[in-house]
């Protein structure tokens, strides 16, 4: 009988017949009709799915035994790369005019050189200095400096033919910009030098200053913080240029103030200072008007001005008034006689919708913790509206520092190789920068000679010690007419970079060489590697 058709006793009965005397029926167990009958795979998978796994190793290269080409030891992708090694030395005449000197491969600039144009309403075809660079497949890309026709210089990093990165721009007038650059303008944190001596840096925008912003006016000694909206500002704070509340001085820039008041004292001359002010409250009415710029940038629509906002690194207008309404609830107030104990910040920023454990939370809340009142303790509505109107992320700070740094210490450095051939001018930007960074590198080696020398004598003479600290006053002040007119005049905006297509150039040996004159043979002038 086969499987499925068993008979099946009865549990109870054990097949035996009923009381009735029936015998019970006995029950047919039948094949499945919903689920199929389980297929094994045949005898090959079986095998192959129990064998260890044999995966396909690369083929063994055999050593060759013949000696390599010179191709194969030096390859293209090597002669793209670090200088010197992009190919030889050729001359190149443009489609435009122009003539190129210095490093080719395959017909086109590569490498460092030289590009010449003829000068204007000269018919003798005297050849006049544009760029001096870096070149990657006859485009301007690296570093390289561009001398323009109205004497301005910019030197920098080049991608694609426009100015992108960070770099030096020297204006006619004595003025120099250091900093960041995008899309041929100048595009982020950077520092402007003037003539005057005054020295601004903040962010700038498509040529135009942007966002919050520091003027340092060194001979009047003040220094002006305000917001910036295309190129000029809406409200701000005047201080003493020592002042060490707000914006304080680092580096060069506490150098140049320190030398041009030793030079104003041996002048005789006298360095006004500011009166006190006379409102109640001045934070609290300036950060209403500050909430009202950062409102206005934000709902204008431009992506740009929102990405500036947000690359600033300073409190939205809706991250301020929510931390102005928490105080004004916590407090019972926003007036001058209302204060916050120090335990209730943490409270504060998580109900005005910050993350506490953010590191910008906590250094917003370790600002906060320095304005406590030394009498009672707590933290007034003015200093709370000072510092969250002002704060800006150390991140974003730091790294906008450094870049602003490394530019300008780059800046002096390659200056040192031009400045015999041209000299520096009095009174100019470049002027004042290098005198800031000459008086700061004496700062610092005087400050390490006198740590050597007073190691040397407390190691010579250990019982003798002396310790001192110099007070330094803080003044406040507001703004005047004179510095309004100061901040608000308009920065010049760098020449204008033509020529972003890239250049056409002549084929290999069509007059290269004949332009020369300098016995060099025509068929190699401007040859490729």
């Amino acid at each position: 009988m086969p499987y499925d058709a068993q008979p099946r006793a009865n549990a109870g009965t054990g097949g035996a017949p009923t009381s009735k005397g029936q015998t019970e029926r006995p029950q047919m167990d039948h094949p499945s009709t919903k689920y199929r009958e389980i297929e094994m795979p045949n005898p090959v998978t079986m095998h192959r799915s129990s064998s260890p796994p044999r995966p396909t190793l690369p083929r063994r290269s055999e050593p060759r035994s013949w000696k390599a080409t010179a191709r194969e030891r030096i390859p293209l992708t090597s002669s793209l790369t670090g200088p010197g090694r992009a190919g030889k030395q050729g001359t190149l005449l443009g489609v435009s005019g122009g003539r190129y000197e210095g490093e080719v491969l395959a017909g086109r600039p590569h490498g460092r050189g030289q590009y010449f144009v003829q000068k204007e309403g000269s018919s003798s075809k005297e050849w006049i200095l544009q760029y001096d660079g870096d070149w990657i497949q006859g485009r301007r890309e690296g570093y390289g400096t561009r001398y323009y026709p109205t004497g301005e210089v910019y030197s920098g990093d080049w991608v694609a033919n426009i100015r992108h990165g960070t770099g030096r721009y020297e204006y006619a007038n004595g003025d120099m910009y250091v900093g960041q650059w995008a899309d041929d303008k100048r595009n982020g944190a950077g520092t402007l030098y003037m003539a005057s001596g005054d020295i601004f840096i903040g962010n700038f925008m498509a040529d135009r200053r942007e966002g919050m912003g520091t003027l340092y006016m060194m001979a009047r000694q003040k220094k002006y913080l305000a917001e910036y909206v295309r190129d000029s500002p809406r409200c701000g704070t005047v201080l003493e240029i020592d002042d060490s509340d707000l914006a304080p001085l680092r580096g060069h820039l506490a150098s140049m103030a320190a030398a041009r008041k030793l030079d104003a004292a041996a002048a005789g001359e006298a360095i006004a200072r500011l009166p006190p002010l006379q409102l109640l409250q001045p934070s609290k009415v300036l950060a209403e008007q500050v909430v009202a710029v950062r409102r206005e940038r934000q709902q204008g629509g431009s992506k740009a001005l929102k990405a500036v906002q947000a690359a600033s690194g300073n409190l939205s207008e809706r991250d301020i008034e929510m931390l102005r309404h928490s105080y004004t609830l916590m407090a019972a107030g926003d007036g001058p006689e209302v204060g916050l104990l120090p335990h209730q910040l943490r409270e504060l920023v998580v109900m005005a919708g910050l993350d506490p454990a953010a590191p910008a939370t906590r250094s917003l809340v370790e600002e906060l913790m320095k304005r406590r009142a030394p009498t009672t303790g707590r933290i007034s509505f003015d200093s709370f509206m000072l510092v969250v109107t002002h704060f800006q992320d150390e991140a974003v700070k730091a790294e906008a520092t450094a870049a602003v740094d490394a530019a300008a210490a780059q800046a002096a450095a390659t200056f040192s190789a031009t400045a015999g051939a041209r000299g520096v001018a009095a009174g100019t930007g470049m002027a004042h920068m290098l005198a800031g960074t000459a008086a700061a590198a004496a700062d610092a080696a005087a400050a390490e000679a006198a740590d050597v020398e007073a190691d040397a004598r407390l190691a010579a003479v250990a019982e003798e010690e002396g310790e001192g600290d110099d007070g330094e006053a803080v003044y406040d002040g507001e703004e005047d007419e004179e510095t309004r007119a100061a901040a608000a005049a308009a920065s010049r905006l760098p020449a204008p970079n033509e020529g972003h297509e890239e250049e056409q150039f002549l084929p290999d040996g069509e007059e290269a060489g004949a332009e020369e004159g300098e016995g060099e043979d025509p068929e190699k002038a401007g040859q490729g590697a």
